[in-house]
């Protein structure tokens, strides 16, 4: 079987999963949640098979305006909706469909644009990097502080993979790449300070329904009585008043069915992980490269910094399971750089 194919089979059988997940976490009309799953695959995946026969080298032909544009979208969106009294969530659902699913693609345009330019070219990416940012900060576009993580982590690895790739033609691999983290470093402390105040209680008391610390210590208790198979105790303490929805579906997973559940759905990640690696040495073009790649980095990167919430080692925070979102805007980005990577997949010779 083809890599495209299989892709597709995960893909379907991680959006049926993660349905039925959010479906048997949630108090509402089942049959109406039935339906609008059913509408949201379809739907999703319809997009997906359009973007398939998309000419992706349009990400390298005009990378600095695509990616100019993509950065101001989130922002734009949000005045935009408060302009018209819509409230936050139109803006910030549009958000963080662009942010989560569109800017590391378009990011990879920028790599691809300033390689065979030495330091001036490394540089230039790092500063665009810095703008996506920070255009997408958390005054603006609420609960973006582990969107940006996986922007900044991500943009970081794929530059760093094309310096040691040799793309950018400088002598000392070893210092452009410890540059580019040491860029990392500083930028993760000034994030890392300004977020803060959204981390940790203010006024010393915990707010239940505001603070994410007080978050990561109901869900922390919840999983101190988790079992190898079954619901953890306590469920009914365990999730009030975290909320059960994407933000926590793998606590959900491991609090309503047990670790060996965990385990499983790791287990059908890292098998999506492998095939779509596989893929990438079938690329035969530095821009398809560096595409493919950005949109594994867009998958597992949430991907992992969720799991690591959810198992309370990070502070709790808004992050997507890929494919096993609720909701249409993030659910839909992934299914964006699925429909992005079969592109590149099914154009292995295009040039660029």
């Amino acid at each position: 079987m083809s890599v495209d194919k299989k892709i597709l089979i995960l893909i379907v059988m991680f959006a049926i999963t993660g349905g039925w997940i959010q479906s048997l976490a949630s108090n509402g009309d089942h049959i109406q949640q039935v339906h609008e799953i059913i509408l949201m695959i379809c739907v999703c995946l319809a997009i997906m098979a359009v973007i398939i026969f998309w000419d992706y080298t349009v990400i390298g032909k005009y990378p600095i305006v695509l990616w100019v544009i993509l950065c101001l979208l989130p922002s734009a969106a949000v005045v935009t909706a408060r302009s018209l009294s819509l409230g936050d969530i139109p803006g910030n659902n549009f958000g963080r469909f662009v942010v989560s699913g569109l800017l590391l693609p378009a990011y990879s345009g920028i790599v691809y644009h300033y390689r065979n330019k030495g330091y001036w070219g490394i540089t230039c990416c790092i500063a665009w990097l810095l703008l996506g940012l920070g255009l997408n900060n958390t005054n603006v576009f609420r609960n973006t502080l582990a969107y940006q993580l996986v922007l900044l982590l991500g943009g970081v690895l794929l530059l760093t993979y094309a310096i040691a790739k040799g793309w950018y033609r400088i002598r000392s691999r070893r210092k452009g790449i410890l540059a580019v983290w040491g860029s990392l470093a500083l930028v993760g402390g000034i994030v890392l300070s300004l977020a803060l105040p959204y981390i940790f209680p203010k006024k010393g008391f915990l707010d239940p329904y505001n603070d994410d610390l007080y978050m990561t210590i109901r869900m922390r208790d919840a999983l101190n009585g988790i079992r190898f198979w079954g619901a953890a105790r306590e469920m009914d303490l365990a999730l009030d008043p975290v909320p059960i929805k994407g933000a926590t579906t793998f606590f959900i997973v491991l609090t309503k069915f047990g670790i060996a559940a965990g385990i499983l759905l790791i287990a059908f990640f890292l098998v999506l992980l492998v095939v779509m690696i596989v893929g990438v040495n079938k690329q035969k073009n530095v821009l398809g490269n560096m595409v493919i790649i950005s949109c594994i980095l867009g998958i597992f990167l949430p991907m992992l910094l969720h799991i690591m919430i959810n198992m309370t080692i990070l502070p709790f925070g808004d992050i997507f399971l890929p494919f096993c979102y609720p909701g249409w805007a993030v659910n839909g980005a992934c299914y964006v750089m699925a429909g992005i990577y079969l592109s590149v997949y099914r154009n292995t010779d295009l040039a660029a």
